[in-house]
């Protein structure tokens, strides 16, 4: 559990001002905020933790950021800025609302079987294919690290922090 969770209305780089928690991950907490440089548009926000296991996790990140500014496509969720709040590493990225694929399955079962299912997951491949016209690799491909966005209908490619760069 996260001791070091940031309460809502917290402004980071006098800028992004936090609305809630989106998620946790094994270093770092996702949060919902405003950017208030940005006519209000709302962003996810990814703070490394306090407790962090070190450099790794840190260049974890700012590898995170190199890898979404690098590959632009619809299917790949896009990274907008990065700084530090303290000593802790964060990055901005477009908020994708909705349910990851591994969270569909758990709560839904298996994707039925039909062009629509068959569309999603083209989409899902088409991210991979970016990476690699890229020339990387995401190396982290799973269901839990793509999300199905409800506001575009589209599968979203995430966590690129252990992607291989050319």
């Amino acid at each position: 559990a996260f001791t070091d969770e940031l309460p809502a209305g917290t402004v980071i780089s006098d800028r992004y001002r936090v609305l809630g928690t989106l998620g946790r991950g094994s270093f770092a907490v996702v949060y919902e905020v405003e950017d208030e440089g940005l006519e209000g548009a709302v962003l996810a926000l990814k703070l490394l933790s306090e407790n962090a296991p070190g450099a790794d996790a840190a260049e974890s990140l700012r590898r995170e950021f190199d890898v979404a500014r690098r590959v632009s496509h619809p299917n790949v969720v896009r990274a907008y800025d990065s700084g530090t709040f303290g000593d802790r590493p964060w990055v901005t990225f477009d908020a994708v609302r909705g349910l990851s694929l591994q969270d569909w399955i758990v709560n839904q079962g298996t994707l039925p079987v039909g062009p629509e299912s068959l569309s999603l997951l083209a989409g899902g491949a088409r991210a991979i294919e970016a990476f690699h016209a890229a020339g990387m690799v995401h190396r982290d491909i799973k269901p839990g690290n793509l999300l199905l966005d409800e506001s575009t209908g589209l599968l979203k490619l995430i966590d690129f922090g252990v992607a291989l760069l050319p």
